[in-house]
């Protein structure tokens, strides 16, 4: 699978929880590292946009801009946002992998759900 431009590696979202899922979001982001994938995580500092008031937007910029959006489920509810009160920050970044997806096809969208989860 060829990245957002020729010869680049194609560019990976991961969202979930951080702290019930940290150590599979770990995992996961050394496992696609080695595979030549760009990987991106809301607990690194990989961003190119300095963290502050507009982190949200940064944050669904990234995910804009990726090939593949992975979507963790685990046994937490991600942390209320500012945005909306009702809706986690995770919630909202799925929401807007799926708005992206189906108006430019991009990011796949890849929810995984632990087996045991309601």
């Amino acid at each position: 699978m060829a990245g957002l431009g020729e010869g680049t590696p194609p560019r990976v979202f991961i969202g979930s929880t951080v702290r019930d899922l940290h150590d599979l979001r770990s995992a996961l982001h050394f496992w696609l590292g080695e595979l030549g994938y760009d990987c991106f995580l809301s607990e690194y500092n990989d961003s190119d946009r300095v963290l502050g008031p507009g982190t949200y937007e940064t944050c669904f910029e990234r995910i804009r801009s990726s090939d593949l959006y992975v979507l963790l489920i685990g046994y937490q509810r991600g942390s209320l946002i500012g945005l909306d009160p009702a809706r986690s920050i995770t919630e909202a970044g799925y929401d807007e992998a799926y708005e992206s997806h189906r108006a430019m096809g991009k990011p796949r969208l890849l929810p995984f759900i632990r087996k045991d989860v309601a």
